[in-house]
């Protein structure tokens, strides 16, 4: 009976043990964040931000039928390429509820769920770490809550995926414990689900896993003929998850720009960048913010008495690198990648090259300030670390209770806007400026919305992407990770060949671009389709006026849609200039004295009020180089040939461009004007600088006389 009562009693006593970390986890959640994310109908606290990504790919993934491989999202990018992995929509979760899709509410997310799963786990793993360094439950409690606090994980709120930091602290602790159960199950499980994550988490967890597994050969833990055949049979499920998820169906798009500037700055352990009410910012780098890695004030404080019981024995960094030689490289490793090439102190920089080919694999994680992670967590378990072993226990308990106390405070600076933007207003509805009726119209004619010109990450995609997910809608109007490159350029192609010949497909509702537009407006079919502005958009509907069922739209006429110009008034086509609003497609981005041309076909566009314009005086400047002396120009008014330029002086050049009278078409008082640039080129292939647009002209101004 005694012995009974004993198992009992040891029973009850795993369970309180067990609940600890749980219920830390759970305080911290409600701390920070707040219970209204919980609700499954609650969608408001997810409309802005990285957040509305999240939750978008998740609503096409729900209503559209499954793909082979599953991951695949067609309604979400149509020919760019999608798959739930690139709207960071945590595939994990997307494919545990899709299966219930037609029992779940009509408006449903899984991100409140996530965000407390993540907070309890984190805590549950900090559990485990501490639980290395003392068995006393005070301790661990107190060393586990530093975790749970960690300012990069609560400042990625935003970015729901990337706030399962657990996923690396179960890598950590499985690197670090010797007596790990069933190793393989647990790191292959560790595994997949951090790829069913997020992409940037699962390299990390590999890198730690490859540690764990170099470290137990040199440890003669583990045979070479085991480590073989558990490296092979984990890659291998590795690489077949991978393609299931869609990982694999972008292609070249995989590889994007910005390593070097999605950098970890040196000054970001101690830059609290708005995360503390007694330490100041400190410069850094324009995209230095994806390496916030701000230990805290608490943390750092735990420093200084740490130094002290750094001549202990206990607290011996030496024997710990003994023990961890291959961890400790891993670490070092990331810690340099995550500093990238381009090292920043502060505002001050300096570079060291690397070979092409390591700057596109580099570039596979571009936003490398994340990769330090790992580390990050090392530290502040090796400031646990130092105070536990180098102190007694009551003055550990006082020392960790203190700081504990002054991170609680000092960086609820940054704490306290996470939970007012998660704890705003519930809604099961976004805000949408498509107000109209023609909407909702628009919805039961067609399957698609297209966007020209088709891309990543436009201004509205938003909008467009929500109004298509909620009326079960296919969209290339999206925002996500990575698209395929190629797939962008024959899409782009296909919608250039659209408003040339005005053949659009009559499944689509087109909404275009200003600049687009122009380009358009000669070959629009206004006898069948539908050319109007709507709530903003300009909206092009093939065959609405044939079908049936529909009432008609009260809009802007056509004529209206193009701006007037006035004879003789010089129109600069710069950053704030009059100019602007008359460009057709091929231009870039308005700067200061021009705007550059970015490919081989560029346009103005213009309404005149009563006298046809005899001719434009054009200001351009010509993009010349040593290696590049000539830029040829052949000008097109209203498809009709005009005449031809060649430039091969730099500064600004002056012509004239004659209006043929022929090409005036009777009744609509509209010119279109292009250039023709076949020289157009990259700065970066003829050594000007490194950028990759293929410039031709800089327009300074343009006069119609």
């Amino acid at each position: 009976m005694k012995q009974f009562k004993q198992v009992i009693h040891s029973k009850r006593c795993n369970i309180v043990i067990t609940l600890i970390p749980v219920l830390i986890g759970v305080f911290t959640f409600l701390l920070l964040i707040g219970p209204r994310v919980l609700n499954p109908g609650n969608i408001g606290w997810l409309e802005k931000g990285d957040s509305a990504i999240s939750f978008l790919g998740w609503l096409f993934f729900r209503n559209t039928e499954w793909a082979f491989p599953v991951g695949l999202n067609p309604g979400l990018g149509l020919e760019l390429g999608s798959a739930i992995v690139f709207s960071d929509s945590i595939p994990l979760l997307a494919f545990l509820f899709k299966p219930f899709s037609l029992l779940l509410p009509e408006t449903f997310q899984y991100f409140g769920i996530w965000l407390l799963l993540c907070y309890v786990m984190q805590a549950w793993f900090a559990w485990k770490l501490t639980g290395l360094v003392s068995d006393d439950l005070l301790l661990r409690a107190l060393g586990s809550v530093f975790f749970t606090l960690s300012p990069p994980m609560v400042h990625r709120i935003e970015h729901l995926s990337l706030v399962g930091h657990f996923l690396i602290l179960a890598a950590l602790y499985f690197t670090l414990t010797q007596d790990l159960q069933r190793r393989k199950w647990a790191w292959g499980t560790l595994l997949i689900v951090a790829l069913l994550v997020h992409a940037y988490l699962f390299a990390m967890v590999f890198i730690l896993w490859m540690c764990d597994l170099i470290g137990r050969i040199f440890r003669k833990d583990l045979s070479f003929k085991k480590a073989g055949i558990e490296f092979s049979v984990l890659l291998v499920t590795i690489g077949f998850a991978c393609w299931q998820a869609g990982y694999f169906c972008v292609g070249k798009g995989a590889v994007a720009g910005g390593f070097g500037f999605y950098r970890m700055n040196l000054l970001s352990l101690i830059d609290p960048s708005g995360w503390s009410y007694t330490l100041r910012d400190l410069p850094e780098g324009e995209g230095d913010y994806e390496g916030f890695n701000y230990l805290g004030l608490g943390v750092l404080l735990l420093f200084i008495p740490g130094l002290r019981a750094l001549r202990s024995r206990q607290t011996s960094a030496w024997r710990l690198c003994q023990r961890f030689p291959i961890l400790l490289l891993a670490l070092l490793g990331l810690t340099l990648f995550s500093l990238s090439n381009k090292i920043g102190v502060g505002l001050y920089n300096f570079e060291y090259p690397l070979p092409e080919l390591a700057l596109k694999i580099a570039n596979i994680f571009r936003s490398s300030g994340r990769m330090f992670w790992p580390a990050f967590y090392v530290l502040t378990l090796y400031a646990i670390f130092l105070i536990v072993r180098g102190y007694g226990k009551r003055m550990a308990v006082i020392l960790l209770g203190l700081a504990l106390a002054v991170q609680l405070v000092d960086t609820s600076a940054g704490y306290r806007d996470i939970r007012k933007r998660s704890m705003i207003e519930q809604e099961s509805t976004w805000h949408t400026p498509l107000i109209a009726p023609f909407w909702e119209q628009a919805a039961s004619k067609y399957n698609k919305v297209r966007f020209i010109p088709p891309n990543n990450r436009l201004q509205q995609w938003k909008t467009l992407s929500y109004y298509a997910a909620t009326h079960n809608l296919s969209t290339d109007a999206v925002y996500l990770a990575r698209v395929g490159e190629s797939a962008v350029e024959n899409s782009k192609s296909k919608a250039m060949a659209s408003i040339e010949d005005g053949k659009y497909e009559a499944d689509a509702l087109y909404i275009l671009d200003e600049a687009y537009f122009r380009q358009a407006i000669f070959n629009i079919n206004t006898d069948n389709d539908l050319v109007s502005r709507v709530d903003g958009f300009i909206v092009v509907a093939p065959g609405w006026k044939n079908k049936a069922g529909i009432s008609s739209l009260e809009g802007e006429t056509l004529t209206n849609m193009i701006p007037l110009v006035v004879s003789g008034q010089r129109m600069p086509v710069t950053d704030s200039g009059a100019g602007l609003p008359y460009l057709s497609a091929g231009w870039s981005i308005p700067e200061a004295e021009f705007t550059w041309s970015d490919a081989e076909r560029a346009g103005i566009f213009f309404r005149f009020s009563s006298k046809p314009p005899t001719s434009v005086l054009v200001e351009v400047i010509p993009l010349l180089a040593p290696t590049h002396t000539k830029q040829r120009i052949t000008i097109l008014v209203n498809r009709l040939p005009a005449t031809e330029v060649t430039l091969t002086v730099g500064g600004k050049n002056e012509f004239r461009i004659p209006i043929p009278e022929n090409a005036i078409r009777k009744g609509d008082n509209l010119v279109k004007i292009d250039f023709l640039l076949p020289d157009a080129v990259r700065p970066k292939d003829i050594g000007i600088n490194d950028d990759e647009r293929k410039l031709g002209i800089g327009l300074a101004a343009f006069t119609v006389q």
